[in-house]
């Protein structure tokens, strides 16, 4: 990214391709806080301090959502990214902390969770003693899917591919347990191809030295 330019929805930052939208969902996001006069002045912090970011993001015909806030010096081509965690009713939180002086933007993105759906569908028909092969199924396949998407990269790659092969070689309940597992599913959020994203405009930050 340039001074003149902003995050756009075809990739992210780390490469992954964005499925276009579907017309049956929309993500909307609303609300983003910290932001002054609509985004037309700058929030003012101080270098090493942490930002709570908060907003509302919703999706018809969809869900659920992973959201992320976003952040870079509006000079620079490297940007920074953080989770944003649910706290109920459409309301999201996460915090960033900018290290250096001078301006730099903030926007929200979103996009549904695909993994984060079928681990929903996995919990809830386990709880319901309903057979869950298939859906385990489905969840071996987009671990694969994600390991081949990256596997020439020195990270992602090989923690996916360790995943999909602990998968397969675990009785059925382990495998649920993985499955579920916070660790599998922060890797899959960040793995996964994304769809319906959605990203908030950039509202400016300026931080000034300590």
């Amino acid at each position: 990214m340039t001074a003149d330019s902003r995050l756009e929805p075809d990739v992210d930052a780390a490469g992954v391709p964005y499925i276009s939208m579907s017309r049956d969902s929309r993500i909307m996001i609303e609300g983003v806080t910290p932001v002054t006069n609509c985004g037309a002045s700058s929030v003012q912090t101080i270098t090493g301090e942490w930002v709570k970011v908060t907003c509302q993001v919703f999706v018809e015909g969809g869900g659920p959502l992973a959201v992320m806030v976003r952040w870079r010096h509006i000079d620079s081509s490297e940007g920074f990214t953080a989770p944003m965690q649910t706290l109920g009713n459409n309301l999201w939180q996460g915090q960033l902390r900018i290290d250096t002086s001078g301006l730099h933007v903030f926007c929200i993105d979103a996009w549904v969770d695909e993994y984060a759906s079928l681990c929903f569908k996995l919990q809830t028909q386990f709880l319901q003693g309903s057979p869950v092969g298939q859906v385990i199924r489905r969840g071996l396949d987009q671990v694969l899917l994600a390991a081949q998407r990256w596997v020439e990269d020195p990270q992602q790659g090989p923690s996916l591919q360790t995943l999909y092969e602990r998968l397969s070689g675990l009785p059925q309940e382990q495998q649920i347990a993985l499955l579920l597992h916070e660790d599998s599913a922060s890797l899959m959020r960040d793995a996964q191809e994304r769809s319906c994203l959605a990203l908030s405009p950039e509202y400016p930050l300026y931080a000034n030295a300590r």
